[in-house]
């Protein structure tokens, strides 16, 4: 549907792209949704912007949660960011766990958010281990303890550390086991992660 809103856009059918856009951002299109952020007089807009991720998100697309999370704290209004990253986290959108750790730290509060979420890796929670593993990749000299995390939830089959656990292989120049673990959860994760995984390769021209 973008490409088909992309043609209708260069014809000169702008509303009727935009409501194309608005159609498959609705759907969980990331990519529709920075198309409307990007229309015309949008994004130098805070009230625009804020009105395309509110429209978006409630419509039931979680991927609009944690660009309009960004946008509140961005406006400082923390209480609401705050309530925002943790509906994006708790959906298992996989660009929230990096954005709200960007969130923690800017909040200074990263360290506390770790030993945390430390504590609840090490009693057996499953899903503080992506969580953690971001919030790792955020933090100063974490990215030895992050791998460690994101590989153990990896082999424990968490869609979301091995998503995690490929952009920080893609980042090293890993480029054949993180297209092994993006492969993977193109076949078993769900919509959100294989979502996550297919940006990834489009962002680092894997192949398929």
């Amino acid at each position: 549907m973008v490409a088909l809103a992309d043609h209708e856009w260069a014809a000169g059918g702008h509303a009727i792209a935009t409501a194309l856009y608005h159609r498959a951002a609705a759907d969980g299109d990331r990519q529709a949704l920075k198309r409307l952020v990007n229309l015309p007089g949008v994004w130098t807009d805070l009230d625009a912007r804020e009105a395309v991720y509110r429209k978006v998100a409630a419509a039931g697309a979680v991927q609009a949660l944690a660009p309009l999370a960004a946008l509140r704290a961005k406006q400082g209004d923390f209480a609401e960011a705050r309530s925002l990253y943790r509906k994006a986290v708790e959906s298992g959108d996989v660009g929230a766990l990096l954005s709200h750790a960007a969130f923690l730290r800017a909040q200074g509060e990263i360290d506390r958010a770790i030993e945390h979420h430390r504590q609840l890796v090490g009693s057996d929670d499953r899903n503080a281990m992506a969580i953690l593993g971001a919030l790792l990749l955020i933090a100063p000299n974490g990215l030895d303890e992050a791998e460690a995390v994101l590989r153990q939830g990896a082999a424990a089959s968490e869609n979301r550390c091995r998503c995690l656990l490929a952009l920080m292989l893609l980042d090293q120049g890993a480029v054949e086991e993180a297209t092994d673990l993006l492969r993977l959860v193109a076949i078993v994760g769900d919509d959100l992660v294989r979502a996550y995984a297919d940006e990834l390769a489009d962002e680092f021209d894997l192949q398929p």
